[in-house]
């Protein structure tokens, strides 16, 4: 992965400097403000692209042998492949923080339908307009799209989002599978799109989990309960119904730690049935991947808890004059 990063962020880069002005001025700074680097996906590593199996699982998948795989054909494909997995993850970040209004530039829609032209004019390259590559690219949009609409539609419900809809979270990255199912179509081994494909969905499950730990309260703010804060107030709730608003009944959960260690123990299961799920592949590299993730999970818990048990024994001050509990970072 040295150096995928570096050549995607230079094509980025010449993308965004044959927009109009404005464009480029709108998006540079949503860029900068909101995803907080160049690669602002927060996976499971929060630290950079090693936490983006959605750009790696391509190569991983390149390095069995395919008859069709001549060197320097592979290596064009898969640069195209992530630069087209790229664009369309900046397109739906993009729409998403404008749907939730965390984001309200005028350029960014007009940026963000440029990015899908750019995700489809690259993979056509490769796969004729037709293609089932190309289909899936489409219909993934649509379906992570609508997934997200649902996904705000039930946080914003009476006691949040309901334990059951735990499956929107693959629905809303189904467009990460884009890489693996332009990889299995071009090397013949379509019997890899249904491993791969719960391979990422059990890790996005499981990296919106963690994410949904560190928005908890910037989601409360926002009129809406999500995952993880609907599953520590169901068990406060359960316990004592005194009136309390939100943010007490979260940070008491947080505080007694039981239902933050069931929620971690979600994300652990997400991760070993990834891991799984591609068995039968023989991708080392995706075994690795998932082990790493769950160390740091268990880095995550321990950290949470020295930090939890210093709120509650007074040696660290908590955040907005005690009204939180910090969470993560």
């Amino acid at each position: 992965m040295e150096g995928v990063g570096e050549r995607l962020e230079e094509r980025l880069d010449e993308f965004l400097c044959r927009l109009p002005t404005a464009l480029e001025r709108d998006f540079r700074h949503y860029r900068m403000v909101r995803l907080a680097g160049p690669f602002g996906a927060r996976a499971l590593n929060p630290s950079g692209i090693e936490g983006m199996y959605w750009l790696r699982l391509p190569e991983w998948l390149l390095s069995r042998p395919s008859p069709r795989q001549a060197a320097g054909a592979a290596a064009d494909l898969l640069a195209d492949v992530r630069w087209a997995q790229y664009c369309v993850f900046l397109a739906v970040r993009a729409r998403d923080d404008l749907f939730d209004g965390q984001a309200s530039l005028i350029g960014l829609e007009q940026v963000a339908d440029r990015l899908l032209l750019a995700a489809r004019g690259t993979l056509e390259r490769h796969f004729a307009p037709r293609s089932p590559t190309l289909r899936f690219l489409a219909a993934s949009i649509r379906l992570s799209q609508r997934a997200i609409l649902e996904v705000d539609r039930l946080q914003r419900m009476p006691g949040g989002m309901p334990a059951g809809a735990l499956p929107l979270y693959a629905e809303v990255g189904r467009v990460f599978r884009l890489g693996s199912v332009a990889i299995c179509a071009w090397t013949g081994r379509t019997e890899g799109v249904s491993p791969t494909g719960r391979f990422c969905d059990h890790l996005a499950v499981a990296g919106q989990i963690v994410d949904d730990l560190d928005d908890m309260l910037g989601d409360l703010a926002q009129g809406r309960v999500n995952y993880a804060a609907a599953r520590l107030l169901d068990g406060e709730r359960a316990i004592e119904d005194g009136g309390n608003e939100p943010p007490a009944l979260i940070a008491r959960a947080l505080l007694r730690g039981t239902a933050t260690a069931a929620l971690l123990e979600r994300v652990r299961t997400h991760l070993r049935r990834a891991g799984r799920a591609v068995e039968s592949l023989r991708l080392r590299p995706a075994g690795r991947f998932v082990a790493d993730r769950l160390i740091e999970v268990d880095e995550l818990a321990t950290s949470l808890h020295r930090r939890l048990v210093d709120c509650a024994l007074g040696t660290t001050p908590t955040p907005n004059g005690g009204k939180g509990v910090p969470l993560l970072g």
